[in-house]
């Protein structure tokens, strides 16, 4: 930018090279396009920069004074709602793309892989410099194709008024891409960072998608710290289901409980997730203590829960077993099931099932679109031990978060996983949240001891704060 180029020239005013214009881009002594650095130690000090034999790290003639700086510029900016998103990337980038074009291409496109579009948007017009196809420009080796572009990464922040607006803590997993002369990705593609979503959010390669379809269109809240007969007429429960010891049975607890599956759901209220005419969907957060007892007589467990989000209140017939209560051999993976989960599974079923203890995303069947094997963390679900759960679905970016405590023997585990999922594409306008469960040849105690669920819409209501902190 022209005010750099003034600031280097009034700093360094006997030196008529310090910034140059070449191969039409400007760079300070004709070497490099930043004015502030955190490496580059040989444009900083002179010692570093006096060994001949480093020819890329030589300087013709002796440094005066530094021509780089490690100290970062500071910009400040007061939010707008106005304000989209900005973007964060390497010179690689700029090299090749001009701040309009950058935007225009992160404001004409779908969130889902825009770090990567970007990317691939200044290697073809790399490419297109050097008079070559992009295709041809990937397959160059390290160190020849420096010659070709700089290292490109870039960071792209997506501004979330929804969390600017009801505070909300809750912060996906994301990741960065970047892209270095080796060929491909750097090393650090793929790496995941927390950041506090209370301010921004930030979606690089995390699959979300741009489209903004709006705020909440549901206010169902309610809370149980625990579970009695005054319960009852809130629920639903198929055959076998019910209350006892203070929880929700998801499955038969009493007599045999070979072969059985189960749904609870809750029946107050429905949940209006999504409406066609107004193109809104709800944002939406549940907690719950999960505890899977395992029969004790028995050297294994099986099979599971899952949390649900569902239009049909009974369990499909012959569900017991590998299907967990959501589908049987005959409806598993048909859209007519309308029914979305994250399963608990506590048994290696078929043969995509990671193992016996993971968590995963169902959609209209039992075959996860994603599973994360719990035993990396070290939790075990069918222990005894109490599984304390919270699960968002952040309409704005499309996005199911799960988070997952467990405090046992052995200490307290987390886990946290963030997977991309439009619901009001599998599931009704209106639907019951709840919970799904069975049994095969080897059993367990399905429980869930307490249960909050909350809109996002509804965070500014002083009754729903107070029953929310348990004031029912």
């Amino acid at each position: 930018m022209e005010e750099v180029r003034q600031e280097l020239r009034s700093l360094h005013p006997d030196d008529s090279q310090i910034v140059v214009l070449k191969n039409g881009v400007w760079r300070i002594k004709g070497i490099i396009q930043v004015s502030r650095s955190i490496g580059d130690a040989y444009l900083k000090k002179q010692e570093f920069a006096l060994d001949p034999s480093m020819t890329r790290f030589h300087l013709s003639e002796p440094l005066r004074r530094p021509v780089l700086t490690s100290e970062p510029s500071i910009y400040t900016r007061v939010l707008h709602s106005q304000d989209s998103f900005f973007i964060f990337a390497s010179d690689g980038l700029w090299e090749h793309l001009t701040n309009q074009q950058a935007v225009e291409i992160v404001h004409n496109n779908p969130r889902e892989g825009i770090a990567r579009r970007l990317v691939k948007a200044a290697l073809k017009e790399a490419a297109r410099k050097r008079e070559m196809k992009y295709n041809d420009i990937k397959k160059l080796e390290k160190g020849v194709r420096r010659f070709f572009h700089d290292d490109i990464t870039v960071v792209v922040v997506f501004i979330d008024h929804e969390l600017l607006q009801y505070g909300d803590e809750s912060t996906p997993e994301i990741s960065v891409r970047g892209f270095v002369d080796s060929g491909g990705p750097s090393s650090f593609s793929g790496r995941t960072m927390k950041l506090p979503s209370s301010i921004l959010c930030l979606s690089l390669l995390a699959s979300t998608s741009l489209q903004i379809l709006g705020s909440t269109c549901s206010c169902l809240h309610f809370n149980f710290p625990n579970f009695d007969t005054t319960s009852v007429d809130d629920f639903s429960f198929s055959p076998g289901s019910g209350i006892a010891n203070g929880s929700l049975q998801i499955t038969l607890s009493t007599g045999n409980i070979t072969n059985q599956s189960g749904r609870v759901c809750y029946t107050r209220e429905t949940l209006r997730l999504w409406d066609s005419k107004k193109r809104t969907v709800a944002s939406f957060r549940t907690e719950f203590v999960l505890n899977i007892l395992p029969n004790q007589q028995q050297n294994e467990t099986g099979e599971g829960l899952a949390f649900i989000l569902t239009s049909n209140l009974s369990s499909p017939r012959g569900s017991s077993g590998q299907w967990l209560g959501i589908a049987n051999e005959q409806t598993d993976g048909s859209p007519a099931n309308r029914i979305v989960a994250v399963e608990f599974d506590t048994r290696k079923s078929y043969d995509e099932d990671l193992d016996s203890n993971h968590v995963g995303l169902d959609v209209n069947g039992i075959r996860s679109v994603v599973q994360y094997p719990l035993s990396n963390v070290s939790i075990f679900l069918s222990s005894g031990f109490d599984l304390f759960v919270s699960i968002s679905y952040k309409s704005r970016f499309r996005l199911l978060i799960v988070e997952a405590m467990q405090l046992s023997t052995r200490g307290l585990h987390v886990v946290v996983q963030a997977w991309p999922i439009d619901l009001s594409r599998y599931l009704s306008e209106e639907i019951y949240v709840g919970f799904a469960g069975s049994t095969g040849e080897f059993t367990e105690l399905n429980q869930i001891k307490s249960w909050k669920f909350i809109t996002a819409g509804d965070f500014d209501s002083k009754a729903v704060r107070q029953e929310w902190t348990g004031h029912r």
